[in-house]
C-alpha cells in the first residue's frame, strides 16, 4: 500500500489470508515518494520465492 492511511482497507485482505493459513506480510511503500525503495523490494521478491503480490492504494 502507498500510505499508512490505506491500512484500514488492506487489513481485511490480511485477515482473509490469515484465516486461510496463507503467510503474508504488510508493507507500506509509496511508488510516488519512494520509487527506488519500491523497486528494490519488488526485485527481491522473486529471490524470496514470493509468487503473489496484492497491492492497494487510495483507500
Amino acid at each position: 500500500m502507498g500510505s499508512t492511511s490505506d491500512q484500514t482497507t488492506m487489513r481485511f485482505a490480511s485477515e482473509i489470508l490469515e484465516s486461510l493459513g496463507v503467510e503474508s506480510e504488510t508493507r507500506v511503500l509509496s511508488a510516488h515518494r519512494t520509487p527506488e525503495a519500491l523497486r528494490e523490494w519488488v526485485d527481491a521478491l522473486e529471490g524470496r520465492g514470493v509468487r503473489v503480490v496484492i497491492c492497494g492504494a487510495g483507500g
